[in-house]
This record gives C-alpha cells, structure tokens and sequence, in this order.
C-alpha cells in the first residue's frame, strides 16, 4: 500500500484506517521516501501467521534438524526443542523445563541471546507439581508462583516418555490471553513431539543393538582367531561357550619344544575397545612368555606390571598352569575371580583353586601358587567365572563345589568328553538369559 505522507506524525494511525476493514493485516516496516519535491510514506503490511501455521513451520524445522540423523540423544532432542520453539512463540517469552537427575526441575539450554524472564531460577521446585501432573495447561490469570506477575497469561506443553514428562516448554504472554486455535495447536505439537520421542528412542534402541552385536561379532572373531593358534598337547581339550556375546574370555595353550606345556584361561574386564585390545594383548605375553624359562609366578608377575602401566583400565582374572613332561611337575596361579580344580586319582580327591585380586589394578601382586608331582589319571581344570557363577533356575550360584563334584564324579572320562560334560550340565542348570557370561574351561588329563 503506498499512501500520501500526512502532515504530522500524529495522523498516521489515520493511514491504517484506510485498509480494507478486518482485513487482519498487521503493520510489519516502514520507511520514508522523499522524491524531488513529492513525498510519500510506504508502509509494507503482512497478514500474521495463524497458530496452526506457526506448528507445522516448528514441526517442519524439527525434521530439518533431524533429518539424517540414526540416532538422537536426550540432550539433543531437547537442545534442538529450545531452539525451534522461537518459531511457534513468535513475540511471546518461552522457556524449556527437564528433569534433573535427583527428580527436581532444570531449565534446558537456550539458545543464545534468549534469557530466562519467566521465572525465577531459585524457585524453580515450584514447578514439580504441575510437572508431575504431566498434561497440557493453560492460564489466563496466575498468582505468579511459577511465572512472574509481568506476564497476564501462560501455558505449559508437555512432552512425555512413557507417561511420564521428560520436558516441558513455557509460554507466556505478557498482554492479552492466548486464543482457542493457539492453546489447541500448542497441544497437539506437544502430542506429536511425544509421539516423535517414542519413534526416536526406538530407533535409537534398534542402533545400539546393531552396534553392540557389531562389537560382539569382533570380539568373538578375535577369540577365534586366537584360539587356532593353540598348541595341541596328549590329553588337553579346551570346551568354551561364547554365546553371551560379552567378548570378555580367552582359553590358551603354548608349547615350548616338546617338553614344556602351558595352559591359562582368561577372563578381561574392560570396555568393550580394551576387552578386544585386552585379548589380543594377553595372548602376545603369553606366547613370548611360554617360550623362556620362567615359571608361572614369574609370567604373571612381569604381566601385571604391565598392566598396571597401562592408562586404559583393564584387569584380568586368569590361571594358568605350566607342565614340563621330563620333571612331571605341574605348577599353577591365579589372579582374580578364576577358578583351578586338581583331582588325584591316588585319593580320588578333588581340590579347588580360587585366587586373589585380579592382574592390573596393583603393583605388588602375590600370586598364589600350587606345585604337583602329577601321575597317571591325575587331571587339572582350569575355568572362568562364566561356569562357577553361572545361576541357576532357584537364583543360586552353581558354584565352584558342583564344578568339582561333576569331575570328581567323571574322572574316567577322556578330556573332552569331560569337558563337554561339565560345559553342558552347567549350561543346562542355568537359568536362561540371566547374568549370562562367557564361559571357558579347559581340561588337562595326565595319562
């Protein structure tokens, strides 16, 4: 519209007068023109955007912020709602409210330039109560306990998990009262951002699964890679179930010249980045370790204190057993939560083995150590905590004990038809899908 420039300042309300009657257009700029001697007075109108509208554009830049994305965290989802609300609030003030962590209420990052002129930040307790009630709420009168005396109206959209709110924006008005079309569009973005939520935490479950089966497959391809290298000894048989998918045992055995045998069992607790650096790690000490002359202790001993140099947390529980065929001595340690079973068939008796603190969390470590003078149907039996501890249907441990019973009770079985058989009865006493370990046992039968 261009309109001839008035006398005085004073009369340009009279300008406006001459749009077309409830038209609804608002004024939006305006500026001064002077051309030689004519001068005219533009005014540029724009007819402003109804609720709706301003709901979908603010729904439409949401998918903007997301599009691509395979994942979205929690503070993301909630960063990126700080920023577009601008869009849906136009002129108004708004403000974003979480959860905190101890269940009280924090304001959520906003973005820059925007203040908090809502409410107070020390009184923001006073909001847990509307919050808990977690539905849409809208006023046009308040006693300015949550928001400020300044503002006539407000009302508060809602964004749930599980029926329980996990955000919440403010909006508030300082003159007039919020219309019908605004209080129901504002209620059906809040319905639509939980419904969004729920998508996105979906998707963000169904990424995490990909990507921990993705970890677990490399892990399980390391220890299979590892275990082709064992060395082949009469009388040695190594069971394992690595179903779990936890990526957490290795089972060895290394052979130097034709005398010396070394056995061990390891169990890492690590990241699931350090578990498979861990195993890698274990199997290169143990191969250049089992080729000297050192005794168990002594390999241990060196390992943990390279472990403990290390700056990536990793600990290992083992044992491990080192047999020479000239002497018949069979010398085995520990560390950690690993169990070591010898069964004299002289007595017919069994002994268990537990150990102490795991290699890599002290300096000082005293492996405990057994020598045996073994003879003919003697058997040794090494194991990680995936079968001591594996729990049964009751809820009880199945425990080093019945470990001990089963080979006592087995003894004339060949090494890996008793490995076979203590693998699958502990596997078939346990409940299903409960603590779910790695399991690795090996069985060495002097004949």
């Amino acid at each position: 519209y261009t309109l001839p420039l008035p006398e005085s300042i004073n009369q340009l309300p009279k300008i406006s007068a001459q749009l077309p009657p409830n038209s609804g257009f608002i004024k939006y700029s305006s500026f001064l023109h002077t051309h030689r001697t004519q001068s005219v007075y533009i005014t540029e109108y724009m007819k402003p955007q109804s609720a709706p509208e301003r709901a979908v554009k603010t729904i439409t830049q949401f998918h903007r912020e997301t599009a691509g994305e395979l994942v979205v965290s929690r503070e993301k989802f909630t960063g990126i709602i700080a920023s577009i609300m601008k869009l849906y609030a136009g002129e108004d003030e708004y403000l974003v409210l979480c959860r905190s962590d101890m269940n009280g209420v924090e304001t959520a990052e906003m973005p820059e330039k925007s203040k908090n002129n809502i409410c107070y930040e020390k009184d923001l307790s006073r909001w847990k109560t509307l919050l808990d009630e977690n539905k849409f709420l809208s006023f046009n009168r308040h006693d300015g306990k949550c928001v400020k005396k300044e503002f006539r109206s407000w009302m508060l959209i809602p964004v749930s998990i599980k029926k329980e709110l996990f955000l919440a924006v403010i909006i508030a008005r300082r003159k007039g009262s919020f219309s019908d079309s605004e209080k129901e569009s504002a209620q059906q973005m809040g319905t639509f951002f939980t419904s969004v939520l729920k998508d996105i935490r979906s998707r963000n479950k169904k990424a995490a699964a990909i990507a921990d089966e993705a970890r677990h497959r490399l892990l399980l391809r390391t220890q299979t890679a590892l275990e082709r290298r064992q060395g082949e000894f009469p009388g040695f048989f190594q069971a394992d179930d690595y179903s779990a998918g936890i990526g957490s045992d290795m089972g060895q055995a290394y052979k130097n010249g034709e005398d010396i045998f070394l056995a061990c069992i390891c169990d890492i607790t690590a990241d699931d980045i350090n578990r498979q650096i861990g195993l890698v790690y274990l199997d290169t000490w143990f191969s250049i370790l089992s080729q000297t002359s050192l005794d168990v202790p002594n390999m241990i001993g060196r390992l943990n204190n390279d472990m403990v140099k290390r700056t990536a947390e990793c600990y290992a529980s083992l044992a491990a057993a080192r047999y020479s065929r000239k002497t018949e001595q069979l010398e085995l340690t520990g560390t950690g939560s690993a169990h070591a079973f010898f069964f004299s068939h002289n007595d017919m008796e069994i002994k268990s083995f537990s150990f102490g603190p795991a290699a890599g969390i002290n300096k000082d470590i005293k492996a405990i150590t057994q020598v045996f003078f073994v003879k003919s149907g003697d058997i040794l039996c090494l194991c990680t905590d995936g079968l001591t501890e594996t729990r049964k249907g009751n809820g009880e441990l199945f425990g080093a004990e019945a470990v001990g019973e089963l080979i006592r009770r087995n003894y004339f079985l060949s090494a890996k038809d008793l490995a076979d058989k203590i693998l699958k009865t502990v596997t078939e006493t346990g409940a299903a899908k409960i603590n779910q370990d790695d399991r690795t046992l090996q069985i060495l039968k002097f004949e």
